[in-house]
């Protein structure tokens, strides 16, 4: 080494020792571990020319040892590579933890007593605490330096104060420790034809976890002005408590649910003394970002032994799992029965589940493991709840865990590809009904990427995916049909000749063989532009064209007006619970009429949210309401009275919220105390007229994922993703069970198709136009 580093080191170690480990200090650091970095010995493979040899008895990784780690001392640890059999006889952790901000979403919510002087003043308190956020963030280092075995690594924050608290809290876990970040060469590029060694460490990662002593997961410091720690520790006595007096009281947490009356919620009263404070400060707990990383799936499963640590405090992961599951099971419904709407409301993971699947995959051979649960989990429910940073651990981050051997993990390739030769694998699956995995392609325009159409083909940032290939990495909504519903539930392609589908694998395109049913020529308001304009014009034209189409008999032989509310029923969760029944029971039919009253009566009772569009729906309620013979529609004098009830509902909240204010004692301004009268007022229906906050949950529900479209020629209604448009194809397709929305492309005067979704279609659903496709040929759709 030059004589210049060494004087680099002298400042760096000075700096860090008068400062401590600041902006400054931490640049200099950066430096050092770019000339100075760390040479990694290369992970020896044993028994390379015998491919047969288990893996574990072929594989070597690198294990940490932690020598001293202080703020300004800083940290100073060595690597020693050892073969992954002989640790099974040794005493080593594994560290999970997440690489980038270990906090949740910040939330400005003010449960306390606050003066009026204090309310005036909120704006400008507000953005002196956005500029010091600010300002922390700008002076906090974006990677830390450590010294190993005599060179210099950089860390992300996270795993810099991982490494300074653990030290102090659970210092014999760092003599012998696996991090990823540190004990995999992240920079190691391959050479053409040789795997990575991330590739080949991935690859044996559910072995390294499942082997070690235990798993150390590192919450990350502690944030006491969103979460509090002594509420979220009153909670967990609380539970402590009662499972004392109640053995299996947290076991059997989510078997009690709230009745229609609070009087009847079967929860002990030690669960009673609970109120928002406490919940609001769990769910912040529950919102970090630890909670939403997809590999701790694998990780938390395959430990032995979970050891939570979130700060300076340790926690068992069983007080972990009885919170999720407590604020999962009372939690969520006091924040809504007690508290206003608000952004607060977002939704947060929830460990218990992953503890439910620990607890599967205990049960199951070591063999079998979770194989079954690997579509599952990849299509729909951890592609909903996990994130990470790169898109290929969608996929990889589950092989280990569900034992999946399709899939062999490889960096070298681009997601894209990834993402395109995994479907295609599932799509040549030898099964009948295969292309029902086209239901879980998310919908375009809710794409968590922000993609853009082009020919509706998907491209984002890092690829360009056929459009019939999910992006993991985005949400799968709407949900999947037919997922959702129980097994065999629809039918459409009923009477179509079955042919089998075909995927060119050099320009990706899928062919599919079927009819087009029609064309969608009118479509719904979506949910968010319900939200922003607060008008149905388009819901109550379309139910016009219904009526001019059909008069009083649908094709099924019901009112038109039933058809509207059980399609809007359809993958709708009604009072906020997971709705799997199908036909949709009867209390949608009231659940829709009340919105519809609600979502009319709005502007009315606020004048300020009245616009043109608000005006026009007047005579389009006076025709529908003269018309219909089912009484789903509300005439303007009940829109009438139901604005003049929630004007007055309105000033009495007004004049509450102002007596609260000249109260004395913080006490009465708790959100406990608020009034059965004021209760009813905000969540439920009264005797005086008012609908209630809950009228508004339906179509809320509805229509947040999909909305309402009408077709042309037959003039049936059906509900579909956001992103489709006039002029969109309804095609039955054989093989599946559901309709899909294709668009037609035209490229370089070749017919081309792309996927837009699935869809719902009242009255085509369970094969009732079957008899159309009889001796008919099927045409071919090319999708790209």
């Amino acid at each position: 080494m030059t004589i210049h580093l060494y004087f680099i080191y002298f400042i760096f170690r000075i700096t860090r020792l008068i400062l401590g480990a600041n902006i400054l200090s931490e640049r200099i650091g950066a430096y050092l571990a770019e000339k100075w970095r760390y040479n990694y010995h290369p992970l020896i493979i044993k028994g390379e020319d015998k491919p047969n040899q288990p893996v574990i008895e072929r594989s070597t990784i690198r294990v940490l040892k932690v020598v001293y780690a202080g703020e300004r001392r800083g940290v100073k640890c060595s690597l020693t590579v050892t073969d992954l059999k002989g640790l099974q006889c040794q005493d080593y952790h594994c560290l999970s933890y997440t690489w980038g901000n270990p906090f949740g979403p910040d939330v400005d919510y003010v449960i306390q007593y606050r003066s009026i002087f204090a309310i005036r003043l909120e704006p400008l308190l507000s953005i002196i605490r956005k500029a010091w956020k600010q300002l922390g963030r700008f002076l906090q280092p974006e990677q830390y330096t450590i010294s190993v075995d005599g060179g210099f690594l950089t860390v992300t924050p996270n795993l810099w104060h991982a490494l300074i608290h653990l030290n102090q809290t659970r210092p014999d876990e760092l003599q012998a420790i696996w991090i990823d970040a540190i004990c995999i060469n992240q920079g190691e590029e391959s050479k053409q034809g040789e795997e990575s060694e991330k590739t080949s460490q991935v690859g044996i990662m559910n072995h390294i976890y499942q082997t070690a002593k235990s798993v150390v997961v590192w919450l990350g410091p502690e944030d006491t002005r969103n979460e509090n720690p002594a509420v979220v520790s009153e909670v967990i006595d609380v539970l402590h408590k009662q499972e004392e007096a109640r053995p299996g009281f947290c076991k059997n947490m989510m078997e009690m649910v709230w009745k229609e009356d609070f009087e009847e919620f079967p929860a002990p009263d030690s669960m009673r003394s609970l109120g928002f404070e406490h919940w609001f400060y769990v769910r912040n707990f529950l919102q970090r970002a630890y909670f939403q990383r997809m590999w701790i799936f694998q990780e938390v499963i395959l430990a032995q032994k979970i050891i939570v640590t979130c700060g300076k405090r340790v926690m068992n992961w069983d007080d972990v799992r009885d919170i999720s599951q407590a604020f999962s099971s009372f939690g969520t419904d006091i924040m809504t029965r007690y508290s206003r709407p608000g952004s607060w409301a977002g939704e947060c993971n929830a460990p218990h589940r992953t503890a439910f699947w620990r607890d599967q995959y205990r049960e199951k051979p070591e063999k079998e493991g979770l194989r079954k649960q690997f579509g599952p989990f990849v299509l729909v429910s951890n592609r909903n709840a996990y994130q990470c940073g790169d898109g290929r651990d969608m996929l990889y981050a589950h092989i280990g865990v569900c034992n999946y051997d399709r899939i062999v993990p490889n960096y070298e390739k681009p997601v894209a590809q990834v993402y395109t030769e995994f479907w295609i694998d599932v799509l040549e699956l030898k099964i009948s009904t295969v292309l029902d995995f086209l239901t879980c392609v998310e919908d375009s325009s809710g794409s968590v990427n922000c993609r853009k159409l082009t020919a509706l083909k998907k491209v984002t940032e890092e690829m360009d995916l056929p459009s019939w290939v999910p992006d993991f990495k985005a949400k799968c909504e709407p949900e999947s049909l037919t997922q959702h519903y129980y097994t065999d539930c629809f039918s459409a392609s009923a009477g179509i000749q079955e042919t089998r589908h075909s995927i060119c694998h050099i320009n990706y395109h899928l062919t599919l063989h079927g009819f087009i049913f029609d064309t969608i020529t009118e479509t719904t308001e979506s949910g968010a532009e319900l939200q922003q304009h607060n008008s149905t014009v388009r819901i109550l034209s379309l139910m016009i064209l219904l009526l001019f189409k059909h008069g009083q008999n649908y094709p099924t032989n019901e009112h038109p007006f039933e058809a509207v509310w059980k399609t809007m029923a359809i993958l709708t969760d009604i009072k906020g619970e997971r709705d799997t029944d199908y036909p949709p029971p009867l209390s949608a039919r009231e659940s829709f009429r009340n919105w519809l009253l609600y979502i009319l009566t709005l502007p009315r009772a606020l004048p300020t949210m009245r616009n043109a569009q608000n005006e026009s729906q007047d005579p389009l309620v006076n025709i529908l309401h003269s018309l219909d013979t089912s009484k789903l529609v509300p005439s303007l004098w009940d829109v009438k009275l139901e604005a003049e009830a929630h004007r007055l509902f309105l000033h009495s909240r007004v004049e509450h919220g102002r007596a609260r204010l000249k109260t004395p004692s913080g006490p009465a301004a708790k959100i406990q105390s608020r009034s059965d009268e004021d209760l009813a007022l905000t969540f439920k229906a009264t005797n005086k007229g008012h609908l209630g906050m809950a009228a508004s949950s339906f179509g809320d529900a509805a229509l947040k994922k999909m909305r309402l479209f009408l077709t042309q020629e037959e003039s049936f209604i059906g509900k579909g993703p956001q992103s489709m448009r006039v002029g969109d194809k309804v095609v039955l397709v054989s093989g599946a069970r559901v309709p899909f929305i294709l668009r037609r492309v035209e490229a370089e005067g070749v017919e081309r198709w792309g996927f837009v979704g699935q869809a719902y279609m009242y009255g085509v659903m369970h094969g009732e136009v079957a008899g159309k496709w009889e001796g008919r040929e099927a045409r071919e759709f090319v999708v790209e």
